[in-house]
């Protein structure tokens, strides 16, 4: 697998391969509209979330910031995971 180039803007560097993320947006089809429902912090405990990124034991096409899929927070796989963050004030 190549190596980076050099960080990112924000100075990330291997963001994609570790793990699939999981996220808190429901899975809804594109495009994308932050009205319909998909960011509802209170949605179902049972909607599926999105995942994103790449994992360890998936092909290098998958491995992706923008590969996008979903899983119901009742499914346990070991290739995925979540990144925790802070937003700056």
């Amino acid at each position: 697998m190549p190596t980076p180039k050099g960080a990112r803007p924000y100075g990330l560097l291997d963001m994609v391969g570790n793990v699939h993320e999981w996220t808190r947006s429901v899975h809804e089809n594109y495009p994308y509209d932050p009205e319909d429902g998909r960011e509802d912090l209170k949605a179902s405990d049972t909607a599926r979330r999105v995942v994103r990124g790449g994992c360890y034991d998936i092909r290098q096409v998958g491995s992706r910031c923008a590969d996008r899929g979903a899983f119901g927070p009742l499914i346990k796989w070991p290739g995925t995971g979540f990144r925790v963050m802070v937003a700056p004030d």
